[in-house]
């Protein structure tokens, strides 16, 4: 290993001095560049040629750079298509990257003479402090910060009326259990009753038990009308053959008749509306209990999206031609890559 000299003469600090002014010139100007780069990104929509669903994917997986590093650039982008001055005063070094981020939300051609200069004179503490004062109802941005390996810091902005709704389910809960909650206890009590309600595994997985209970239920309605069709006298045999049918079309599940391809093509020619049948709620269970309520797009690297928002049922084989709803031929998808996957079919 080479060991760094030491710098012992005035002429070397003024070199490193005057290397490190011309690198921070530098910086300040990638940063700026980067703006530019990232408003023409998303004016052109580049990332879905990509197969990445969104800015912020595009540059934390194949730019690699850090998740806040994009969500700042991504701010200030934002800011500056509304306000062009405020990306010229980046690139000028009169406002560092933090400050434009801190005013972006806020900022806009009516008060632009107002927050620019700010922005540019105050150090950051502040500016936040004067941003505070002047709009008191803007909520901070939510923090999440890791305590251990168990607990988090949550810190968040509540509105009054939402704080009173918390109280009022921990006084309610705390009613019930004859305990004491605190707000760690009601959070995870409301979250665990929404999503027992709400979410689609959840719900999947009640339906397969409703199913199963159902299909055991058939089946003892069907031993019982079997042992009072052996137990019936000779002579009717009409009322046997009655029940008999009924017991079968109770037992029975009726299957939508499908046109094939090809008289689905001739139709569609002749100028007729093919109908959509929809998704029946059974199919819906069982894919999200298949593939978890997330997006199962796979990019090129084998990972797969991690999103769970905004998801589409995406159809392998289109019904344009000839697909079904059969589970098999359907896929769930983030609105993004279901997007992508059409713009490749056709």
């Amino acid at each position: 290993m080479v060991a760094r000299m030491k710098i012992t003469t005035r002429f070397e600090h003024e070199e490193l001095h005057l290397r490190a002014i011309n690198t921070a010139k530098e910086y300040r100007r990638f940063e700026a560049a980067l703006i530019s780069i990232f408003q023409e990104i998303e004016k052109h929509r580049t990332f879905e040629r990509y197969e990445m669903p969104s800015l912020f994917m595009y540059s934390t997986k194949i730019l690699g750079l850090s998740e806040a590093t994009t969500c700042m650039l991504t701010s200030v982008m934002r800011a500056a298509n509304k306000v062009p001055e405020l990306k010229a005063a980046v690139e000028e070094g009169k406002i560092t990257l933090s400050n434009a981020r801190r005013i972006a939300p806020v900022l806009n051609s009516s008060n632009k003479s107002e927050w620019l200069p700010k922005a540019a004179e105050l150090p950051l503490r502040k500016l936040e402090l004067e941003l505070a004062k002047s709009f008191p109802e803007k909520p901070a941005p939510t923090r999440i910060t890791p305590k251990s390996k168990i607990l988090c810091r949550l810190e968040v902005d509540l509105p009054h009326e939402t704080l009173d709704k918390l109280k009022r389910a921990q006084d309610i809960l705390s009613q019930k259990k004859q305990a004491d909650f605190d707000t760690t206890q009601t959070l995870n009590a409301l979250l665990d009753e929404f999503l027992e309600r709400h979410d689609p595994v959840e719900k999947a997985k009640r339906a397969e038990t409703r199913s199963a209970n159902s299909l055991q239920s058939r089946a003892k309605k069907s031993a019982v009308a079997r042992q009072v069709i052996s137990l019936r006298p000779p002579g009717s045999a009409g009322q046997v053959q009655a029940t008999t049918a009924q017991v079968a079309a109770t037992a029975s599940l009726a299957l939508p008749q499908k046109m094939s391809p090809e008289n689905l093509e001739l139709a569609r020619r002749m100028g007729f509306k093919i109908p959509r049948s929809p998704i029946p709620a059974r199919q819906k269970h069982a894919l999200a209990l298949n593939q978890n309520t997330q997006c199962t797009f796979v990019y090129r690297n084998g990972v797969r999206c991690e999103s769970a928002r905004w998801l589409h049922t995406h159809h392998i084989t289109p019904i344009a031609n000839g697909g079904t709803n059969a589970i098999d031929n359907l896929r769930t998808l983030c609105s993004a890559h279901h997007k992508i996957m059409h713009k490749r079919e056709y």
